[in-house]
């Protein structure tokens, strides 16, 4: 999965360049962004579930991250970002036939998104993207047993869809957005299964600096004719 993603970033590189080399709008712009995410956490249904502490999009995690964006033809985006959040927290009970555990997840999310966008006026952007992220360092405790640490023996990984909206002044962009997991690898790992269904929201602000601006081919001079008679 993570050498896909690769290959995908590096086809996105290839993109930029050859857009730059012959488009005479093109530009592109790396931004540090800073926002804050929130998550809602359901459930699975069934006999096992796990009750949660906080009830709809209130596990809130600060994060940041790095975008690169390329700007074609005046309105349409094409973005790269990655972002971190760091130490994120659920705490939930999970409840059994014959057993009750008091738990507490605690990981890092690592997400990577590519998207497309379109931009109204040089102000008001709107764009989709595809992500593809990853859960590191997993730590399940366990309350009720002297707050014993469980890792989760395979990585990891999750997709999702996500749409924002937004608007730019200047070289700010500030945005929202709503996040919805779509795939998870999750299930042959103890208590994480339970975890199935993850959609959040959240606030980004980034400042945009310019790397790249389109090449503008010169028109050919007129060049006097020598060999013109008098």
């Amino acid at each position: 999965m993570i050498n896909n993603f690769f290959i995908k970033i590096i086809k996105v590189i290839l993109i930029y360049i050859s857009t730059a080399l012959n488009n005479n709008w093109a530009q592109t712009y790396i931004s540090p962004i800073l926002g804050y995410d929130f998550q809602k956490v359901i459930s699975s249904q069934g006999g096992l579930i796990i009750k949660f502490e906080k009830k709809g999009y209130s596990h809130i995690n600060p994060f940041i991250g790095i975008k690169v964006e390329h700007k074609l033809y005046k309105s349409v985006l094409f973005n790269y970002m990655s972002k971190f959040a760091y130490n994120k927290k659920i705490h939930g009970n999970f409840l059994g036939a014959c057993c009750f555990h008091d738990l507490i997840f605690k990981y890092h999310y690592f997400e990577n998104s590519i998207g497309i966008g379109y931009l109204w006026r040089n102000r008001v952007y709107v764009n989709f993207a595809r992500s593809y992220s990853l859960i590191l360092n997993m730590k399940i405790i366990n309350i009720n047993d002297n707050f014993n640490e469980e890792s989760p023996p395979n990585k990891i990984n999750e997709k999702g869809l996500k749409i924002s909206t937004g608007f730019k002044y200047q070289n700010f962009d500030l945005g929202i957005y709503y996040y919805k997991r779509t795939f998870t690898n999750s299930y042959n790992n103890t208590y994480y299964q339970f975890l199935d269904g993850i959609s959040s929201f959240g606030l980004e602000l980034s400042y945009n600096f310019k790397i790249l601006n389109g090449f503008k081919i010169k028109k050919k001079s007129n060049c006097p004719d020598f060999n013109s008679k008098k």
